[in-house]
């Protein structure tokens, strides 16, 4: 191939690199991501998702994932995964604490178990919280 050919083809594919990289993955935009998903926040900023908040999903909750699914809700301890310290609270397997000292340092206790953040409606975590990277969470930065 010669020299002006290849720098023809060059050029033609550098013009056409973001129609091809546009969507999931590509810098989730509103007018990039396809339709039922929505651009991703917090730690999964760029990407396009389908839900960022319970409310995003009808019925099913939001995984830390940005994916629509069923909730999966424990009722007693026993609904725990055994040869842990989770405990049931509020639906949720969690460990218990009394204060932020029995969490992770990435965690907050609010008197009953630790928790972490999750990404708000805006795509952003609350003040004081920190995305995590591939994820809707966000840690506590003190």
């Amino acid at each position: 191939m010669r020299p002006r050919t290849r720098i023809f083809f060059f050029g033609i594919a550098v013009l056409l690199l973001p129609v091809f990289s546009a969507g999931c993955g590509g810098g989730g935009s509103e007018d990039t991501c396809p339709e039922g998903t929505l651009p991703g926040g917090c730690g999964l900023e760029g990407e396009c998702v389908e839900c960022i908040v319970d409310a995003d999903c009808s019925g099913g909750v939001c995984s830390y994932e940005g994916s629509c699914m069923a909730p999966s809700v424990c009722t007693t301890d026993n609904d725990c995964p055994p040869n842990s310290d989770l405990k049931c609270f509020d639906g949720i397997c969690t460990e218990p604490c009394s204060d932020d000292s029995e969490c992770a340092a990435t965690s907050r206790c609010n008197g009953r178990y630790c928790y972490q953040a999750r990404c708000k409606e805006d795509g952003s975590c609350p003040d004081g919280w920190a995305s995590v990277e591939g994820s809707l969470r966000c840690s506590y930065q003190g």
